[in-house]
């Protein structure tokens, strides 16, 4: 989706584009198919923009989800991420972290593991696939080792 379509949606529903609806329009366009979750958005405003309220920033991405311009996902901590929609039709192979949400790629040469095992040893003829793997990533797994030990020393 293009910027002019963005305005030209929220000028057909009569709303305003405000410098914080811009930015947060900018960024998700800047990083079209990465997911974001609010408080992320709060972290790029801050950096470049000053002090948004989070509310403000709640009811602009539900304003562009309702207009389509943005497609929201909840991941596996409960999170709304929300997300540029790629003109793709096919989302890319990914890791999705079920903590922090971060998505990581899986690499195409691995990609070829699934097709010759899908192929050769279950003789089904693959045509297409999508995959995304949810889990927990080395981040995420060594801050909980942290965590877990300096619990374990106060006992």
């Amino acid at each position: 989706m293009q910027l002019a379509e963005v305005y030209e949606k929220l000028e057909e529903t009569s709303k305003r584009v405000t410098p914080q609806r811009e930015q947060i329009i900018r960024i998700f366009s800047d990083h079209a198919g990465q997911p974001f979750s609010a408080e992320e958005i709060r972290n790029f405003l801050r950096a470049g923009f000053g002090e948004v309220g989070l509310a403000t920033i709640y009811r602009t991405l539900e304003l562009l989800t309702d207009l389509e311009v943005l497609v929201r996902e909840t991941v596996g901590d409960g999170r709304a991420h929300y997300h540029w929609p790629v003109d793709e039709e096919k989302k890319p192979p990914v890791m999705v972290c079920m903590r922090c949400g971060n998505q990581t790629p899986i690499p195409e040469e691995r990609l070829g593991n699934i097709e010759s095992w899908a192929t050769q040893s279950l003789e089904f003829q693959l045509v297409d696939f999508e995959l995304t793997l949810y889990g927990i990533c080395r981040l995420c797994h060594i801050r909980e080792q942290r965590r877990r030990r300096g619990h374990e020393s106060i006992s």
